[in-house]
């Protein structure tokens, strides 16, 4: 990866299988990072995993595509947060 932006290190707590999907999702976005690739069972809950990530690196960019069923910002939604001034004082 020439470009990259080092996020830090993560641990992600899940199911064997929601762990396994998520590292999948990370790789086709391009992040990628150094693990031990254990499985560290959670007290309390058999069911659970945490899986540690570490020095996690990702594309400058990472581009994900618009949910066409959701409603999409206008350009002054980020800068007015959906309200539009007024001009009363």
């Amino acid at each position: 990866m020439s470009e990259s932006l080092q996020l830090g290190s993560f641990r992600v707590i899940g199911t064997k299988t929601e762990i396994t999907n998520t590292l999948a999702f990370l790789r086709t976005k391009g992040c990628v990072w150094n693990s031990k690739e254990k499985y560290h069972a959670q007290r309390g809950d058999a069911n659970k995993f945490a899986y540690y990530l570490n020095n996690v690196r990702t594309p400058l960019v990472i581009t994900f595509a618009p949910n066409p069923n959701e409603p999409q910002p206008k350009p002054y939604d980020a800068v007015l947060g959906d309200k539009r001034r007024s001009n009363q004082t």
